[in-house]
C-alpha cells in the first residue's frame, strides 16, 4: 500500500508471506526523516470457515491491511500526490476532557448530545459536511437551505461545529441515517443539525462566539438547524442543577465551556460531565450469551471483559450471523466505573465506530 502522510508524519503498511505459510503485517510510522516505530502482527488463518464470507489466509491479510490503511485515511492521512491537490480541509475539532473540577466561573453549560459530530463549511460556494476524522459525508439535502442562509450571516471562513442529532431517536438510529445518506434513509428528514460552536480565522472568546451564533440564528427561521440551549453557571450548584435538569430531559449529561478561544484537540476549556463513563475498546473475540446473543470480548491490556450490546433482541441476534466481522473493531462501551484491574463495571455496548 502507498505510504500516507499527515503534517510531518509518515505511516506505511506492508505484508509478506512467511516460510510456514502464515502472513506478517508490518506497520511503520514516525516523523519524516526520523526514527520509525515498527509493529508486526501475524495472520495464521482465514476467517468465517464454511460461511458465504469465508476468507483464505491471504484474503484475510489483505482485508486487514486495507482496513488499517482506510482507517488512517479517515483520520486525515493522505497520499503524497494528494497533499497539494486535496480539496478536503483538515480540521482538528475541539475535544472535551472529563469533568473533575472547575477553576473559574462563570462557565457556559449545554446538554450533552449523543449524536454524530459534524463540521460544516463552505468550499467553492458549496456546503461541505465533514466528520471529526475528516471524512466527507454526502450532502444532507434537507439541511442545505437553512445552512446556506446561516453561513451567509457568519464571519468569513467559518467552520460550524455541531452534531447530526434528533432528541429521542437514539444513537444507533442516527448513525444508520448518517451511513445511508447516499442511498437515503427513509427517516432522514427527521435528522437535525444541532449547533453549539464555530471556528474561524480569528481567536475569539466563547461568549463572543455564542453571541455571534445567536445573532445569526435569530435572523434565520430554522426548523432543521437548531442552536443548542446554552446557560451560564455562576457556581458549582448551578452546574449540578443543570446536570440534573438535562438528564431528566433525556440527555446523557452536560458540556461545560470556558470563556476561551477555540482550541484544536483535547482541552480543559471543554469538559464533559456525566455520571457514567464511556470509552472505546478493541473486540478480540466473542462468546454466545442467553438466547443466542453475542457477548463481545473486549481487551484491556492483557485482560478481557464481556460486553452485550444495547438494543432489542432481534437486532442483537442479527450480529451473531456475522459476529467475526467485528473482530478488531473499536466498540464504544458505557460503564459506571472501573475495577481496580481497570475493567469496566456494568458495561453496555453502544456502537461500533463504523459510520465515518
Amino acid at each position: 500500500m502507498e505510504p500516507l502522510y499527515e503534517d510531518n508524519k509518515i505511516w506505511s503498511i506492508f505484508y509478506s508471506v512467511n516460510k510456514d505459510g502464515t502472513y506478517t503485517i508490518r506497520t511503520e510510522h514516525g516523523q519524516i526523516n526520523g526514527k520509525m516505530i515498527i509493529h508486526e502482527s501475524i495472520v495464521k488463518e482465514g476467517k468465517n470457515k464454511g460461511k458465504k464470507n469465508e476468507t483464505s489466509i491471504e484474503e484475510q491479510t489483505i482485508l486487514e491491511v486495507q482496513r488499517d490503511w482506510d482507517k488512517k485515511r479517515k483520520q486525515g492521512y493522505r497520499m503524497k500526490n494528494e497533499i497539494e491537490t486535496n480539496d478536503t480541509i483538515i480540521i482538528k475539532p475541539m475535544l472535551a476532557m472529563e469533568f473533575k473540577n472547575i477553576a473559574k466561573y462563570p462557565i457556559w453549560v449545554q446538554p450533552k448530545l449523543d449524536g454524530v459530530r459534524c463540521l460544516i463549511y463552505l468550499k467553492s460556494g458549496n456546503i461541505v459536511f465533514q466528520s471529526r476524522q475528516n471524512t466527507i459525508y454526502e450532502p444532507f439535502i434537507h439541511l442545505l437551505p437553512e445552512l446556506k442562509v446561516l453561513m451567509s450571516l457568519m464571519p468569513e471562513n467559518t467552520i460550524l461545529d455541531g452534531e447530526l442529532y434528533t432528541h429521542g431517536l437514539g444513537f444507533e438510529k442516527i448513525t444508520s441515517m448518517v451511513r445511508r445518506s447516499k442511498t437515503r434513509h427513509p427517516d432522514l428528514d427527521k435528522l437535525k443539525y444541532c449547533l453549539y460552536d464555530f471556528k474561524s480565522d480569528k481567536d475569539v472568546l466563547y461568549k463572543e462566539r455564542m453571541d455571534t451564533l445567536v445573532k445569526a440564528y435569530s435572523q434565520n427561521k430554522c426548523v432543521c438547524v437548531n442552536l443548542i440551549e446554552t446557560k451560564v453557571a455562576k457556581n458549582a450548584e448551578d452546574v449540578e442543577k443543570s446536570h440534573d435538569y438535562y438528564t431528566k430531559q433525556g440527555y446523557e449529561g452536560i458540556m461545560l465551556r470556558n470563556n476561551a478561544i477555540y482550541k484544536e484537540g483535547r482541552t480543559k476549556d471543554l469538559l464533559k460531565y456525566k455520571k457514567f463513563f464511556d470509552a472505546e475498546f478493541k473486540v478480540v473475540g466473542h462468546h454466545e450469551g442467553n438466547g443466542g446473543i453475542p457477548i463481545f470480548d473486549c481487551a484491556v491490556g492483557d485482560k478481557t471483559f464481556g460486553v452485550a450490546m444495547k438494543g432489542d433482541t432481534s437486532s442483537r441476534k442479527e450480529r451473531m450471523e456475522h459476529v467475526t466481522d467485528y473482530y478488531g473493531k473499536m466498540l464504544t462501551v458505557k460503564y459506571q466505573e472501573l475495577s481496580l484491574d481497570g475493567i469496566p463495571r456494568f458495561p453496555v455496548g453502544i456502537c461500533f465506530r463504523d459510520y465515518e
